[in-house]
């Protein structure tokens, strides 16, 4: 009866990640879901703690905005052919280009791309006679790359975990499944572990009560599995990010009772959980995104239902908790029609969370991005698309700040049928200032006689450099010239009229007016003697210093 009521669950995998490839089986897994629990009495409770901030925002259509100003799409592009095509993942690789994990006539798609959104190279991975859907990659040490992902095979009721590992050129090296009818099971992230092999997060459907681990060797073989046991009756794990103390943050949904609630779990280095935090209200509230912060906070982006009345109304929802599992702080962004959050990254000034708005006039899916400060605000959000099917699924923030998103259009690209779409949208860029000027010559100098000082600062987004100089006797030099950030910076020759001790200080600015700290450079005073007079008058007379020799010689 136990793998029955399990099967249960499957409309529940298909509502929150099939759907995702799938997008018209979604309303119908919900509804099912729904009708059949609506008769159930509906208990009021809290969503969650008293930190909620309920924002509403009114969206319009097309390259449809908000209230606030436009982004500016620096480039979009599309890849597919006339079947469906989806986008799922993007990964910033070594060689400074991206790797774009998606699915193409149901089989595993890689493409590489240059920092440019042009493709570099395209590979399918599969079994012509499964389904397979693929949902996390890496990069590896080697500079290859490992998929994961689930296949079905409907005729034979089976469902496994397809883990494939390729070379840096996308050349399939090996696959391996995972799972089989007497023990179906899905996967949603994998990782390089240190000695080599690979860990596999998922979800094992005949105990669905935790998160479902599987470790194996370098070449794909298993070497052990675990299953770390959650709340409730059932938990389903959907995302999951790599934590500063080697550990791991993991989100999803868990059902306890009628209800479904989000969860986030940590787990150590051991693989055992730390803490376990439940949120939600009396409907369906689900995480499909967790990352750390730089601050060491937890931020986990989905949906969350419980705040409607009305059949089935998702609404944005952004959590963030403490390294103990406590919620600091947790906003609610309100849409016009269904809202969902598939992906969250750091920006510099807060969050970018990408996912989809259902249009409430159209019923079409359209492209949801919102910029969310670290307190919590909307800062801007924007609804991207055309007049058909168009859905985000993942966003990288750029070394420069911009964002490039990944996912799904029908609206743009082939006709007929659905393309991975990629953007990339210019975001904030915080002009930092060059470094303190590095001063280099001679320390130790003699009234009357011009030395040259070097002056090299480096600028952190290369931008060139302008120097302002005090030599330390009154005088100055403005602003110079713009330079080349960094060596061999810019020389200039000063003297001094007489003995002392001198201080030069020099400041650099970019093109920006943004401007370094001042550094300094001492030159301290020459003590004048006989000896050094002599010396002075040695520099001035070589004649003098050969009759001396000759004379020492007699």
């Amino acid at each position: 009866m136990k793998v029955y009521r399990n099967y249960f669950v499957i409309g529940l995998i298909v509502l929150f990640v099939a759907a995702i490839v799938i997008p018209s089986i979604g309303g119908y897994e919900i509804n099912k879901y729904i009708d059949k629990f609506q008769n159930k009495q509906i208990v009021e409770k809290p969503i969650h703690q008293d930190c909620l901030k309920y924002i509403h925002t009114s969206a319009k259509s097309i390259i449809q905005q908000s209230n606030q100003d436009p982004p500016n799409i620096l480039w979009d592009k599309t890849f597919g052919g006339n079947g469906d095509d989806h986008g799922f993942k993007i990964r910033k690789t070594t060689d400074d280009g991206f790797i774009i994990l998606g699915n193409t006539n149901k089989d595993f798609w890689l493409i590489k791309i240059d920092k440019n959104g042009n493709e570099v190279w395209s590979q399918t991975y599969g079994n012509p006679s499964l389904d397979e859907y693929a949902i996390d990659v890496q990069q590896t040490s080697d500079g290859g790359y490992i998929i994961v992902g689930y296949y079905f095979f409907f005729h034979e009721h089976e469902a496994g975990i397809l883990l494939v590992k390729t070379g840096s050129d996308g050349t399939e090296t090996w696959m391996k499944t995972f799972g089989s009818i007497y023990q179906p099971a899905d996967a949603f992230s994998v990782y390089q572990t240190t000695d080599g092999g690979y860990l596999i997060f998922g979800n094992d459907w005949i105990n669905m009560d935790g998160l479902y681990l599987i470790k194996t060797n370098e070449t794909g073989d298993l070497m052990w599995e675990k299953n770390v046991a959650g709340p409730g009756d059932f938990i389903y794990s959907i995302a999951s990010a790599r934590t500063d103390d080697g550990g791991y943050i993991i989100t999803g949904f868990v059902q306890i009772e009628y209800d479904i609630d989000m969860f986030v779990m940590k787990i150590d280095t051991e693989h055992d959980k730390q803490w376990l935090t439940t949120l939600g209200g009396d409907l369906f509230d689900v995480g499909f995104s967790a990352i750390q912060a730089s601050n060491g906070k937890y931020v986990v982006a989905g949906v969350a239902d419980s705040t409607n009345d009305d059949y089935f109304h998702g609404d944005a929802w952004i959590v963030q908790l403490d390294n103990q599992g406590n919620v600091k702080l947790s906003t609610i962004i309100e849409g016009d029609g269904p809202e969902i959050l598939y992906s969250v990254k750091e920006t510099i000034t807060g969050y970018i969370v990408v996912g989809a708005e259902i249009s409430s006039i159209t019923d079409d899916y359209d492209t949801l991005v919102i910029l969310i400060n670290k307190n919590g605000d909307v800062d801007d959000r924007w609804i991207l698309g055309g007049n058909f099917y168009d859905e985000g699924h993942d966003v990288y923030v750029t070394s420069e700040g911009d964002y490039i998103i990944i996912g799904d259009t029908a609206s743009y690209g082939t006709q007929g049928s659905t393309d991975l779409w990629l953007l990339k949208i210019e975001g904030i860029h915080i002009n930092l200032p060059p470094s303190e000027p590095v001063i280099e010559g001679i320390a130790s100098i003699t009234p009357g006689i011009s030395y040259p000082y070097t002056f090299t600062s480096k600028d952190p987004e290369e931008d060139d450099v302008s120097y302002y100089i005090r030599w330390g006797d009154g005088t100055k030099t403005d602003w110079t010239d713009f330079q080349a950030s960094g060596p061999p910076g810019y020389t200039e020759s000063h003297w001094w009229n007489k003995q002392g001790t001198y201080e030069i200080s020099a400041k650099a600015k970019d093109v920006w007016g943004a401007e370094s700290n001042w550094s300094k450079f001492i030159i301290p005073r020459t003590k004048t003697t006989a000896y050094s007079l002599f010396q002075w008058l040695l520099e001035r007379a070589p004649l003098l210093e050969r009759l001396l020799t000759l004379f020492r010689v007699m």
